[in-house]
């Protein structure tokens, strides 16, 4: 519990010298935060305010939000088993009044995070689906992992009337195309531009591969990325991606049929950092990568937040008044 305790001592160290006020969610026992619930934290803050989530054996319930709030956790991933997660178990719903909200680094593996307000980011979590609803403007999803494998439901859908970036994010789907559910989803009259993601569907029917990208709409840009599987229909003059099919037209500086073992350290387990050699190296748009780690904004694995994280720490039981108590630290920063 000390080594938890020392992580969310960094994060507000990192982060207090803002004028907004940090409000510590701890449902550990005892607990050091100010509340143990998020939605009993964010009624309780004002607009600006940070709501930082300590990792803890307990999940935490989800939250309404109505405010603007940067809700921070410590991602979805560690390096050290000694150090937990804070895991959300329920849904975030982003209301009338959550405008300019960031989610970050949050654990919300099992839920979804639903978008009804401007200008919301959400970066670096890990969860089942995004859904944009209809009339907003200035969405941002980046640096997720988001896996969807409910045959019924689409991993990301954007509504009508919407202005969304979606880049950087490895984004994984088991949706039913051929009832309507796909792993990108857009509506009519949305300005939608998706860039530097891994995309894939794996759901087929008699061996057919089911539609993964369905965009209904001419305003659109699609590069930089890398389709494993799933067919694509909508998009408007898509440039510079690699696919393991022929899902696009090979032009533009489109790659078809690509053996993704070529491009990936080690495709088969998940590693898809490029390989020495990789076809997507500098093979992108104004010469950058293709893929998550390309683009001035690379996936971070693991979804640790963009403020300094402790992710190690070793303190001896003993110490003597002449030597001191000799504690090591390991920390890393992520922008």
């Amino acid at each position: 519990m000390k080594k938890n305790y020392i992580l969310i001592l960094c994060f507000s160290l990192c982060i207090s010298g803002l004028n907004a006020t940090v409000i510590k969610v701890d449902n550990n026992y005892p607990s050091i935060g100010d509340f143990t619930a998020i939605q009993a934290a964010h009624d309780a803050a004002a607009n600006g305010d940070t709501i930082l989530l300590t990792p803890s054996h307990i999940v935490y319930g989800g939250v309404t939000i109505t405010k603007t709030i940067h809700l921070l956790g410590a991602g979805f991933a560690t390096e050290n088993s000694a150090i937990l997660r804070a895991v959300v178990e329920g849904a975030i719903l982003l209301n009338n009044g959550a405008y300019h909200s960031i989610i970050e680094g949050i654990d919300l593996r099992n839920h979804r995070i639903t978008v009804d307000a401007n200008d919301i980011t959400i970066k670096r979590c890990k969860t089942q689906g995004i859904d944009v609803l209809t009339d907003h403007a200035g969405t941002i999803i980046t640096g997720n992992e988001i896996s969807c494998y409910d045959q019924s439901i689409n991993a990301i859908i954007v509504e009508a009337n919407n202005i969304v970036l979606i880049y950087n994010n490895l984004i994984t789907s088991n949706s039913n195309g051929f009832n309507g559910y796909y792993t990108i989803r857009a509506y009519e009259n949305v300005n939608i531009s998706i860039y530097n993601n891994l995309i894939s569907n794996y759901f087929t029917w008699n061996g057919i591969e089911t539609l993964s990208i369905n965009i209904n709409s001419n305003t659109n840009g699609f590069y930089n990325n890398i389709i494993f599987s799933g067919q694509t229909s909508g998009l408007y003059d898509p440039g510079y991606n690699i696919c393991s099919g022929n899902q696009l037209p090979a032009s533009n500086g489109n790659m078809i049929n690509v053996d993704l073992n070529t491009v990936f350290v080690d495709y088969a387990n998940g590693n898809y950092h490029l390989k020495p050699g990789s076809p997507a190296i500098g093979a992108g748009y104004d010469g950058l990568d293709i893929g998550v780690y390309g683009g001035v904004t690379p996936f971070v694995d693991g979804g640790y937040p963009s403020i300094p994280v402790i992710y190690s720490l070793e303190v001896p039981t003993t110490g003597s008044q002449q030597d001191g108590v000799k504690v090591t630290i390991k920390a890393r920063s992520n922008q």
